[in-house]
């Protein structure tokens, strides 16, 4: 967003792209394109900042109820005035947890 990635590690973090990935030895497994917006990169840090002290820190971290996709999530609906990531991601631990594996 507006040159910059975020995400929720920790607490609220943001690098260059690509930057975590290198560091971590984390690939990038999907990029989805969810769409344009026109929040400002002030507005949008300020969210970040706000989301980082109440919701995302580095104690509420959650596999099934506050993960980075939630997070992802959010940003999305405040970038784009609703919508967010597609169903499947957000829910994907949920759905791991219902098979016989995730039991």
């Amino acid at each position: 967003v507006h040159g910059i990635e975020y995400y929720f590690s920790g607490g609220v973090q943001r690098e260059p792209p690509g930057a975590f990935s290198a560091r971590s030895n984390l690939p990038v497994h999907q990029s989805i394109p969810l769409g344009h917006t026109e929040v400002p990169a002030a507005v949008f840090d300020e969210f970040c900042f706000e989301l980082g002290r109440h919701r995302f820190h580095a104690t509420s971290y959650s596999l099934l109820s506050n993960n980075c996709n939630h997070f992802t999530h959010a940003c999305a609906e405040f970038l784009l005035g609703g919508g967010g990531i597609p169903a499947d991601i957000l829910h994907l631990p949920s759905r791991v947890l219902a098979t016989p594996m995730g039991q």
